[in-house]
């Protein structure tokens, strides 16, 4: 994955999933950040996320759930890095590159995140999510299935203005609006 804004460009890669070695090394990375512990784990997914400003290159191992999937997986708002790995969610300060804050965000598997006007949507395996600012919920939606495609040629979910059209595995297509309020679906009832 990539971002980029007026200060930096971000690059996201999933470095490593299985590692038997009871840690990493630490020589890969400039620094190594692991909020929750996922260090020693034996099932653990690194993100070599590469920061580049005008004064600078640093190459940041973060660690997280085995689960955690690289794709769609950050926002970039400034200078703050926004990263979701599976059900945790960490803000990474780019200037002075500390974690300012990190959280669990539920117990299924999450796919993707999105930033909108204050707040976040969290593409979720069985549900999709709005957060605020400081990643509380404000609202959950779920599906007849999980919000994954048969048809890889598009996205389960797509936001567009004011509204977050969603396709689950059934084919059964919805569209809500930004307070998670079912507009229609294609559902027969």
């Amino acid at each position: 994955m990539n971002l980029s804004n007026d200060l930096y460009h971000i690059s996201i890669t999933k470095e490593a999933e299985h590692d038997p070695t009871p840690s990493i090394d630490t020589r890969l990375y400039d620094l190594v950040l692991d909020p929750y512990g996922y260090i020693d784990a034996e099932f653990r997914t690194v993100f070599l996320i590469i920061v580049k400003s005008f004064q600078s290159r640093t190459r940041i191992g973060l660690v997280g759930s085995f689960f955690s999937n690289p794709d769609h997986c950050a926002v970039l708002d400034g200078a703050n890095l926004i990263v979701l790995m599976n059900d945790i969610i960490v803000h990474i300060h780019l200037e002075s590159m500390e974690i300012i804050s990190h959280k669990e965000i539920g117990d299924t598997p999450y796919f993707a995140l999105y930033l909108i006007h204050k707040g976040y949507i969290v593409h979720g395996e069985l549900e999709i999510l709005r957060l605020d600012n400081a990643f509380n919920r404000i609202w959950d939606f779920r599906g007849s299935d999980i919000f994954v495609t048969q048809d890889a040629t598009h996205e389960p979910i797509i936001i567009a203005k004011d509204q977050i059209l969603l396709e689950d595995w059934n084919g059964i297509r919805y569209a809500l609006d930004m307070d998670g309020k079912l507009i229609w679906d294609t559902y027969k009832r």
